[in-house]
């Protein structure tokens, strides 16, 4: 899911497509046996594009589990 700037983004690319573009996706649709195939091919790197500008979560040490899982048992006892 994107969010309404990721898709404002999405938008400004879309727009920025030239006619002589569309024109050639449209007939490849059109020849196409799996239309929705032709369709994801050409806008997928679009999103994908979008998506690595995302920041990355660190992921997560060992040692950092453990000390989250501990607040739980923690709790329990109590």
């Amino acid at each position: 899911m994107l969010s309404q700037r990721e898709i404002d983004v999405l938008i400004e690319k879309f727009d920025a497509i030239k006619s002589k573009e569309f024109k050639k996706i449209f007939r490849d649709v059109v020849a196409a046996e799996k239309q929705e195939k032709v369709i994801e091919d050409f806008i997928r790197h679009y999103y994908e594009e979008i998506i690595r500008t995302r920041p990355c979560l660190p992921e997560p040490k060992p040692e950092d589990l453990v000390e989250f899982f501990k607040q739980f048992a923690d709790e329990d006892s109590n």
